[in-house]
């Protein structure tokens, strides 16, 4: 499976409904977009399908070092999802602040107090 076949699957898999609003951008636009979709999609499970912290938190450094590989000249990702960005990324270089910035985002999410939204 390719890298761009794999972020698709991703997006696919997850039932999103952005599958459809990337359907009208070009073909290069649209696999930069599934990377990124594909990338917010597994950290955000990180926080959101792991119920112990520890093992949700051990996940999110993993991605974590995964963006250190993908915007640094040296090392390579491991996973499939990175490695396209990092492709990507040395083709047409991308910032890196608002992707470390989604996982500080996400870590945050695992550290806080949930409110319920019930209504009762």
């Amino acid at each position: 499976m390719t890298k761009p076949d794999y972020c698709f699957d991703t997006l696919y898999q997850s039932g999103s409904n952005f599958r459809w609003a990337f359907m009208f951008l070009s073909e290069c636009e649209r696999h930069e977009m599934m990377m990124i979709y594909s990338f917010a999609h597994r950290i955000d499970a990180c926080v959101d399908e792991i119920s112990d912290l520890d093992v949700a938190a051990t996940q999110l450094n993993f991605w974590r070092e995964e963006l250190d590989k993908v915007f640094s000249q040296s090392g390579q990702p491991l996973h499939p999802i990175c490695l396209a960005l990092k492709e990507r990324h040395l083709k047409k270089p991308w910032p890196a602040t608002p992707f470390y910035q989604l996982l500080d985002g996400m870590a945050f999410d695992l550290h806080t107090f949930r409110i319920s939204t019930q209504i009762e």
